[in-house]
């Protein structure tokens, strides 16, 4: 006679590669172990659906779990009622039956303070390309990049085309620095690639994602690593920055890495930022490892990058 009850089945662990990333090619047809009667493939994109009503409601998720999705402010939206108000729903209506039924669950969140205010009229350190504006506007950093100053009108950050008008900046680029530490801290994400190479990307609202070069190392502390080699760093535009730790043998690898990135990243902002990669030593410099080819394309400077580490001791 068969028992009344059954043992519940244990949850499985998480797939290596994350709830929020694609399946493997060969499992994406597979039964979802956390989410059925979805399959893989279906099971991801209804957590980018949900994903994309929470941000729509202004509560961008922090946690994917098996069954759960949760925010920042503790809000917590149960996947698997998610799965039975959507089985029956057709493909092409399921994301906007998603937003509705988050609209119900979640209220909307309150407009974040702006990544600006706090900082109005103030003077902060900023980085451009080295084409836009001349050599009084600020110190070269490299043939790609520029020190400037940019002060916040109306909660915009306004390039300062000659800083002498506020003194110079042996006059305010202290203080200037100090801003940059002001700002609201980036988005931290962290992006594998093969081999175990990680890059870390960096992304904020505030346009002044580039700023950031100047107080790298405090952001490294801040998310518990050290650069004893230095980073390679990439600026793809206002909003975004990626660097990798240097470790000496995945090095070119990483270079590869975000040089794609930065070369495919959509456009973002009013300045376009050159797409080439730099090593950032531990005293500041930066020093590109990329060069542009006879027929326009960026390439990563194998040589270049190889002598240089091998200065560095990696």
């Amino acid at each position: 006679m068969p028992p009344f009850w059954r043992r519940a089945r244990p949850t499985p662990p998480p797939p290596p590669e994350g709830f929020l990333d694609l399946p493997p090619e060969d499992a994406v047809g597979d039964p979802d172990p956390w989410l059925p009667p979805l399959t893989r493939m279906h099971a991801f994109v209804l957590r980018i659906e949900v994903t994309r009503a929470l941000e729509g409601r202004g509560h961008p998720p922090v946690t994917h779990t098996a069954h759960a999705v949760t925010t920042a402010t503790g809000v917590t939206v149960d996947l698997r009622e998610v799965v039975r108000v959507t089985e029956a729903v057709a493909p092409e209506r399921r994301a906007a039956t998603v937003a509705q039924l988050v609209a119900r669950l979640v209220p909307q969140a309150p407009p974040p303070p702006h990544a600006l205010a706090a900082l109005e009229r103030r003077l902060v350190a900023g980085v451009i390309p080295a084409g836009l504006l001349g050599e009084e506007a600020g110190a070269l950093l490299s043939p790609h990049l520029r020190a400037c100053l940019v002060v916040v009108v109306d909660r915009e950050a306004r390039v300062v085309r000659d800083p002498a008008e506020h003194g110079g900046w042996e006059a305010v680029g202290a203080s200037a620095l100090d801003a940059v530490r002001l700002l609201r801290g980036p988005e931290h994400h962290r992006i594998g690639l093969k081999g175990g190479v990680e890059l870390h990307l960096l992304t904020t609202g505030d346009g002044l994602a580039p700023s950031r070069l100047h107080v790298l190392d405090a952001i490294l502390t801040a998310i518990g690593t050290d650069a004893p080699l230095g980073t390679l760093v990439a600026v793809a535009h206002a909003d975004a920055l990626a660097f990798h730790v240097v470790t000496g043998a995945s090095v070119v690898t990483a270079a590869r890495g975000l040089l794609d990135w930065v070369t495919t990243s959509s456009p973002r902002g009013k300045v376009p930022y050159p797409p080439h990669v730099h090593l950032r030593t531990p005293d500041g410099r930066l020093t590109p490892v990329t060069h542009t080819a006879p027929d326009g394309t960026v390439r990563v400077s194998t040589d270049v990058l190889a002598r240089l580490v091998a200065d560095l001791g990696g």
